[in-house]
């Protein structure tokens, strides 16, 4: 008896151990909920099977049936001015300018059609009969385009559509459409990242042994595939980097690692498929499901990864200045400085062979706060080198960003002050100059009353090149000069402070 007791304690103790990442709230089994949507004031809008739209004006507590009519399945979207449009698969495209209250429908009804997107021109986007058409009057209109689209994903003016195992790209908002790839299962979702790199969210079979989300690599231009074996409805980005996935029989799946890893979070869902994801004020997780709405917030609104938005490298003679910026971290110990030159580049020699290590800078730990970093390299001589980031987690993962080339053409050495870079800056500039002979060297910064603002170098120095960091935190906007003078050398440069 007291075994069978303490089996239960330790039962009960371990499920409460577990998290409740998912709840629903009391009125929020309304059907399958098809499509789900969130505007900027927080109204959330779904499609449900069979019974039309529902709206929520207090994120999910209460549900209003707004829908002019309830049969058939419903797909609905958002515009950027707040306008609700949805496909009714028998009367056709309805607009709503005012939350769902009324209703109008267009003049070119399109039966059996599908809202699919709307455009960085805010047109509207359907599919119907196979084809995508777009509209640029509201629906008085219909404009076909020479694909289909089951799915279709928006970055600015380029849009991508899917249709079955064809990927097909457009670059001017949807009049012209050329194809992109080619994949080996066919695509329910599509997701486009500002970096340029596509996630497709694919059809599994029941003997299906291939992972079903498909990622293209801008920098590569090459295709993989990843994640779970099971159909993806439904995939959303969060602002801190984050990739969520909906899969029609397993649940949720998130990633934090750019979709290399997929981890899937089921805990407190009624029903493992699940329809159309979407967020609320970019923290709570909104799922449409079998069971109704379901949402999220706890250990899955804080999952924020190291999310590198940019790495660039500006090269002045043997100096190369290195600068790169993250959205978020998440326990990032630092980055280390990598280098190889281009007779290394196509090597066959091992990854750790080929790289130089150069330096480390140290990471800000665990921030959703955008950082920047910077690091100057002095090259050895002319000629293309590559450089990356290898970024080390403090339980010692690593990550590796792409790779940057620069081109050096190192010339003998004069008398010469470089433009800072960046320039115009806020609040930090570095700036490089070059002397022929040794002898007493002086840099000044100067405001336009010809008064000195800063004093950075007053001292002999030998010949060769050199970089000076210039913090300018405890000075105001405007324009500054900053002079260079050598024995009976001077030069002086005009830079900008932004704030």
């Amino acid at each position: 008896m007291t075994k069978l007791v303490l089996l239960w304690l330790l039962l009960i103790q371990a499920i409460v151990a577990q998290p409740q990442l998912w709840y629903q709230k009391q009125y929020g089994n309304i059907g399958p909920a098809m499509s789900v949507a969130v505007n900027a004031q927080g109204g959330i809008f779904a499609s449900v099977y069979n019974k039309g739209i529902y709206r929520s004006l207090d994120t999910g507590a209460t549900w209003t049936q707004i829908a002019p009519y309830t049969d058939g399945i419903w797909s609905l979207v958002l515009r950027n001015n707040g306008e609700i449009v949805a496909a009714l698969w028998s009367r056709g495209v309805y607009r709503s300018t005012d939350n769902g209250n009324s209703w109008i429908q267009t003049a070119a009804g399109k039966l059996h059609a599908d809202v699919r997107a709307i455009n960085n021109l805010n047109e509207i986007v359907i599919e119907a009969e196979g084809t995508l058409f777009r509209s640029t009057n509201n629906g008085a209109e219909w404009i076909p385009s020479t694909v289909g689209g089951t799915t279709v994903a928006v970055l600015g003016d380029t849009m991508f559509a899917a249709k079955g195992n064809s990927v097909f790209r457009s670059i001017d908002n949807g009049k012209n459409w050329s194809s992109f790839t080619v994949l080996s299962s066919s695509s329910y979702s599509l997701l486009v990242e500002q970096s340029g790199a596509v996630f497709a969210g694919a059809y599994c079979s029941d003997t299906s042994a291939a992972p079903s989300i498909f990622s293209y690599n801008a920098a590569t231009q090459i295709w993989s595939n990843n994640g779970p074996r099971s159909t993806i409805n439904a995939l959303l980005r969060r602002n801190g980097g984050v990739l969520f996935a909906a899969s029609h029989d397993s649940g949720f799946y998130f990633s934090t690692d750019h979709g290399a890893v997929w981890n899937q979070y089921n805990n407190g869902l009624s029903s493992k498929k699940i329809y159309s994801l979407a967020l609320l004020n970019d923290t709570t997780i909104v799922a449409g499901t079998l069971d109704g709405i379901f949402f999220s917030t706890g250990p899955l609104s804080s999952i924020l990864p190291v999310e590198l938005t940019s790495f660039i490298a500006a090269v002045r003679n043997s100096i190369v200045d290195l600068r790169w910026k993250t959205a978020t971290e998440v326990n990032n110990l630092g980055f280390e400085l990598q280098r190889k030159s281009a007779s290394h580049i196509r090597s066959s020699l091992p990854v750790q062979e080929r790289w130089n290590v150069l330096g480390f800078i140290e990471g800000a730990g665990t921030s959703n706060a955008p950082r920047e970093y910077q690091f100057t390299d002095r090259l050895p001589e002319s000629g293309v080198f590559a450089y990356r980031l290898k970024q080390i987690d403090r339980d010692g993962k690593i990550h590796f960003s792409n790779s940057i080339e620069v081109t050096a053409m190192i010339v003998p050495l004069k008398f010469s002050l470089d433009q800072n870079f960046p320039n115009p800056f806020n609040p930090s500039t570095t700036i490089s100059y070059s002397i022929p002979s040794p002898g007493p060297v002086s840099l000044r910064v100067y405001d336009l009353l010809g008064r000195e603002a800063a004093l950075l170098v007053n001292e002999t120095k030998n010949a060769g090149q050199y970089i000076v960091p210039f913090d300018a935190s405890s000075l105001s906007s405007g324009t500054y000069f900053y002079s260079l003078r050598s024995g009976n050398s001077f030069v002086t440069k005009k830079m900008l402070l932004v704030r």
